[in-house]
């Protein structure tokens, strides 16, 4: 779902915000921007840009991007975390 919406070519806060999350939290992983616009086909500039504007809108706390935000990144350790949780109990099994 959220890459769908990341895909959108819109002037929507809500998308826009959402966008900027993604783009974001991927480059907080390690994605490079390079690798970040290649899989959302958006132009390298774009994803500095966004890099920018989320640190911009996390340092003043803005409340609809930090929801946006929060919600995303409570998605990605949900699934990433049952995953490291599941190999940790493989292994101590």
């Amino acid at each position: 779902i959220l890459e769908n919406v990341v895909y959108f070519n819109t002037r929507l806060r809500r998308v826009i915000n959402y966008s900027h999350a993604f783009i974001y939290i991927a480059h907080k992983l390690g994605y490079k921007k390079i690798e970040i616009s290649g899989y959302l086909k958006k132009n390298h500039a774009t994803i500095i840009n966004s890099i920018r504007k989320a640190e911009d809108l996390i340092t003043i706390n803005e409340s609809d991007f930090m929801t946006t935000y929060q919600a995303i990144l409570n998605t990605y350790n949900q699934h990433v975390g049952s995953t490291s949780e599941n190999i940790k109990a493989e292994h101590n099994a």
